[in-house]
């Protein structure tokens, strides 16, 4: 018999974890604590499983069935769901590590950490300062989406504002940090070289001489 909202909120935890089923493997689990966490048993390759969706109230009960229906998807696609959902936290971890933001702290760390010879404190406040113009943009990206109309709109919008130079040194930033990602296998193009001539060069002003 399936599972009601009524049933679940009137549950009440005992000395011993127990379970409250729904249906086709999912269960609430209820512990001496309380807590009520949705559970799914299933069997993949002849071995039993178990499945974690969560908490309630957090997940609802529809949310749970939503994700034993994609679990049930799974199996009938001849995969093992928990299997499936390890995998998709090790993409997620290592999309998290490829954004533009996650690799220029790692570059701006190494450069750091090689010495005074490599990037002083004042160089490094510049780097940071340059890294916090373009992170709300393009920090979040994965580095292989940023292509090069992409980071030339984010250049020129800080150009029209009157900061030419500014924009040429962000350019110049932003290659640096993707020449790492290449180099540490996370990027194959870098879309900051054919911007080399695109922006306008900086405003030069001439003072007349005193005489």
């Amino acid at each position: 018999m399936p599972l009601t909202i009524k049933a679940i909120e009137s549950a009440r935890p005992g000395s011993k974890n127990w379970k409250l089923a729904d249906e086709k493997g999912l269960y609430l689990n209820i512990a001496p604590t309380g807590s009520k966490r949705w559970r799914m048993k299933y069997r993949f390759n002849g071995k039993e499983n178990k499945l974690s969706f969560g908490a309630y109230p957090e997940v609802g009960l529809k949310a749970a069935r939503e994700m034993r229906d994609k679990a049930r998807a799974l199996l009938a696609a001849g995969k093992d769901p928990s299997h499936e959902k390890r995998s998709q936290k090790i993409e997620a971890k290592l999309a998290s590590q490829n954004t533009f933001s996650a690799i220029a702290r790692e570059f701006i760390d190494k450069r750091a950490s090689d010495g005074d010879r490599a990037i002083g404190a004042s160089t490094l406040q510049k780097t940071e300062w340059l890294l916090s113009l373009v992170e709300p943009k393009l920090g979040p990206l994965p580095v292989k989406e940023i292509t090069t109309p992409l980071l030339l709109s984010v250049l020129q919008e800080i150009e029209e504002s009157g900061r030419r130079e500014t924009a040429r040194r962000l350019r110049a930033f932003v290659g640096r940090v993707i020449n790492h990602a290449i180099i540490t296998g996370r990027a194959e193009t870098n879309p900051a070289l054919p911007l080399q001539r695109a922006l306008k060069a900086p405003t030069v002003c001439h003072y007349p001489r005193d005489h």
